[in-house]
């Protein structure tokens, strides 16, 4: 599914947040053939995506994304090589 296009009535600022994957499964899944407005809001740990005849709400994953640029070393001289096919069986396993 692709979204392709979005319209806000007006400038939204907002802090990150994120949504369990299973939320984005069902979400996509709303918005397959969903060709209306989606009315989103958010109260502390929880989000509502309200569309014509369906409502979601979901809880929020209470965690942030660390700062990456501050995780990965610099200037790290090591590497790591792997088979990928057994990288993914193994994640997928996971």
């Amino acid at each position: 599914m692709s979204i392709s296009k979005i319209r806000l009535e007006q400038k939204i600022e907002f802090e990150p947040i994120i949504l369990p994957k299973k939320t984005i499964f069902q979400l996509c899944s709303l918005l397959d053939n969903y060709d209306g407005n989606v009315k989103i809001s958010n109260i502390r740990s929880k989000i509502k995506f309200e569309l014509d005849n369906s409502i979601l709400i979901s809880k929020l994953i209470d965690w942030k994304f660390p700062n990456y640029i501050q995780v990965i070393p610099k200037n790290n001289q090591k590497k790591l090589e792997v088979d990928l096919k057994l990288f993914q069986n193994s994640v997928d396993r996971v």
